[in-house]
C-alpha cells in the first residue's frame, strides 16, 4: 500500500455531519494528496468513499461509547496502522476518534489536526458527559498539532477551556457542493421539516411541541434522520394527538434532497452544535430556517435576515404561526439563505482553507525535520 500524505479517522462511517464534512473534504482533496480514511463503526459514508476512489480501513475497535478494553484495541489497532502506512499527517474527526489519534500520532511523530465538530462539554450537554469531555480534551490539547473548529464560538472556549494558544486554532467553517433542487408536487398544507439524528442532543421534542401548538390542517412536520429516540418521539407525538398523515418518520436517508426540496419551512431546535449542515443544506436549498437561540445557530443565522432565531418554546411558536401565515417572508428569508450559503458556505471555501493548513503543517514538520537532522552534524 502505498504511502498516504493524509491519513483520516473518524468514530464511524454513519450517517451524520462529521461523515458529510470529510465526505466533501476527500472530493476537494483527492486531487492534490493521497488520501486514506479509516474508520470504526461501519455506514454509508464506506461505499461512498471507495467510489472516489479513495482506499479505507475498517478497526472495529473503534466505537463512540467509552469502553476501557475495547479502546485499548482500539488504540493498538491505530498504533499498527500507523506502522503500516506511515503517513504524513493525521485528520481526526468525531471525540474518539480524535482522542485515539492524537494519543497515538506523537507516539510515531507524526502531525495530528483534530477538527472539533461541537464540544462534548458545551452548554446544554448532560453533565457528567460535559465534565469527562472536559477532562479528555483537556489533556490532548498538549498533543495537538492544529485544532480545527467550525465556529468562533467553539474556538473561544478551546482558548479559555482548554487552554490552546491562539496560533494552533484555525476557524474553518462547514461547506457543501452545490446542487440543484428538486421539482416537488405543492400540497394544500405547508411542509415544515427537521433533519438530524434522533437522539437528546438534536432535541426534536421540542419541534414536537411548537408543530403541536399550530391549528390543526395548516402543516405536516417530516423528521428526517433516525437514533436512538426515535420510539420515545413516536410516542410523544401520540400523546400531542399528532397522526401519522401529521407527523411523518422518514427513517435514515441517503439523500433527503426529495423532502428538502418539499419543504416550506426547516425547524432546528438542538441543544448544542458545531455547525450543523442541517441548516447549510437549508441555505443551499434556499429555505426559510427557524431555529433556537443557541451559539453555532447565532452565528449562522442573522435574525429577520436570513432567518428566524427564536428565545423560548412560546417565542417559537409565535414565529412559527407568523412565518406560516406570511408566504412574502417565507421568500424573502429563502432568497437571504441561498445568498448566505454562496457567500460561506461553498465546499470550496473549505477545502482550499483546509488544503492551504496542510500544506503549511507538512511544510513545517519538514523544516522541523530539516533542523534537527542538521542539529547532530
Amino acid at each position: 500500500m502505498d504511502r498516504p500524505d493524509i491519513l483520516f479517522v473518524i468514530t464511524s462511517a454513519a450517517l451524520g455531519g462529521a461523515q458529510t464534512h470529510l465526505l466533501e473534504l476527500v472530493k476537494g482533496l483527492r486531487s492534490r494528496f493521497h488520501l486514506h480514511v479509516a474508520y470504526g463503526q461501519p455506514g454509508p459514508l464506506t461505499s461512498r468513499l471507495n467510489a472516489l476512489g479513495v482506499t479505507t480501513t475498517q478497526m472495529p475497535s473503534l466505537a463512540r461509547t467509552l469502553q476501557p478494553l475495547q479502546d485499548m484495541q482500539a488504540l493498538r489497532a491505530f498504533g499498527m496502522l500507523l506502522g503500516q502506512l506511515a503517513p504524513r499527517l493525521i485528520h481526526a474527526h468525531s471525540a474518539k476518534a480524535g482522542l485515539i489519534a492524537r494519543w497515538c500520532g506523537p507516539r510515531f511523530e507524526i502531525p495530528v489536526l483534530y477538527t472539533a465538530h461541537g464540544w462534548g462539554f458545551a452548554d446544554g450537554a448532560p453533565t457528567a458527559h460535559k465534565w469527562l469531555s472536559l477532562a479528555l480534551e483537556r489533556t490532548m490539547a498538549p498533543r495537538t498539532t492544529g485544532l480545527i473548529t467550525l465556529t468562533q464560538a467553539d474556538a473561544q472556549s478551546a482558548q479559555r477551556m482548554l487552554g490552546y494558544r491562539a496560533d494552533k486554532i484555525h476557524l474553518i467553517a462547514n461547506g457543501r457542493s452545490d446542487r440543484p433542487l428538486l421539482t416537488a408536487p405543492r400540497s394544500a398544507r405547508l411542509s415544515l421539516l427537521m433533519l438530524g439524528r434522533l437522539c437528546a442532543q438534536k432535541n426534536q421534542a421540542q419541534a414536537l411541541r411548537l408543530f403541536a401548538r399550530l391549528p390543526k390542517g395548516r402543516a405536516t412536520l417530516t423528521l428526517v434522520g433516525d437514533g436512538p429516540d426515535r420510539r420515545k418521539l413516536e410516542i410523544q407525538a401520540g400523546r400531542l394527538n399528532l397522526g401519522p398523515d401529521e407527523v411523518i418518520f422518514t427513517g435514515d436517508l441517503d439523500d433527503p434532497q426529495t423532502h428538502l426540496s418539499a419543504a416550506d419551512i426547516v425547524l432546528h431546535s438542538a441543544h448544542y452544535e458545531g455547525m450543523p449542515y442541517a441548516i447549510i443544506e437549508a441555505f443551499r436549498a434556499g429555505k426559510p430556517i427557524l431555529a433556537n437561540s443557541i451559539p453555532a445557530h447565532e452565528e449562522l443565522i442573522s435574525h429577520n435576515e436570513n432567518g428566524l432565531l427564536f428565545q423560548s418554546e412560546i417565542h417559537g411558536t409565535a414565529l412559527l404561526k407568523f412565518l406560516i401565515d406570511t408566504p412574502d417572508l417565507r421568500q424573502t428569508l429563502g432568497q437571504a439563505a441561498r445568498q448566505t450559503y454562496l457567500g460561506r458556505h461553498q465546499a470550496s471555501f473549505m477545502t482550499d482553507a483546509t488544503a492551504r493548513l496542510f500544506e503549511r503543517t507538512l511544510a513545517h514538520q519538514v523544516s522541523k525535520a530539516t533542523s534537527e537532522r542538521f542539529a547532530y552534524v
